[in-house]
């Protein structure tokens, strides 16, 4: 996964909300997203991809709430961007599942191979 890709929406999706709505909770949440992003993008820790997209997908839901409704229904574009940005997280979470699944068939095939060769041989 691109974290930088995520980094980049997140941003694009934190700067829609209007600055009368960015309290002291929203501004942590934002914080903490920037942060957990920036240690992936830096190395310095290194995670499964489904499990940076679930963190980030749990940051946002818990800031979306924090938005007053009136906000979410009057600004189009904040709400437009938000479906989005879930939408892109969900298929990152989706695409990580079904890479470890294709890595764990792929490893069971080649036990498989590795134990018919052995009885092949035997």
């Amino acid at each position: 996964m691109s974290c930088n890709k995520l980094y980049k929406k997140c941003e694009d999706f934190f700067d829609l909300i209007s600055v009368e709505y960015r309290t002291d909770q929203v501004n942590e949440i934002i914080d903490h997203t920037f942060s957990f992003l920036n240690d992936e993008i830096d190395g310095s820790r290194i995670r499964e991809d489904h499990i940076i997209a679930e963190e980030i997908e749990l940051q946002l839901k818990e800031l979306w709430e924090l938005i007053p409704i009136d906000e979410r229904n009057s600004n189009n574009n904040l709400c437009d961007y938000y479906d989005d940005l879930m939408e892109f997280i969900s298929d990152l979470i989706d695409h990580s599942l079904l890479k470890l699944n294709d890595d764990d068939i792929s490893e069971e095939y080649l036990m498989m191979d590795a134990l018919e060769e052995e009885r092949e041989e035997n």
